[in-house]
């Protein structure tokens, strides 16, 4: 039984852990596309 619940723990930390790379990756795009917007006006 502790085994099951270990796992799912286990399981919980990795989906929060990859949302948070989702979330990093989502910022860093969206900062590329700043950078890209504000270049297209500049030149």
């Amino acid at each position: 039984m502790e085994a099951i619940k270990s796992c799912f723990r286990d399981k919980d930390a990795k989906v929060e852990e990859m949302k948070q790379r989702v979330g990093a990756l989502e910022n860093s795009v969206a900062e590329a596309e700043k950078k890209k917007s504000f270049w297209a006006m500049v030149s």
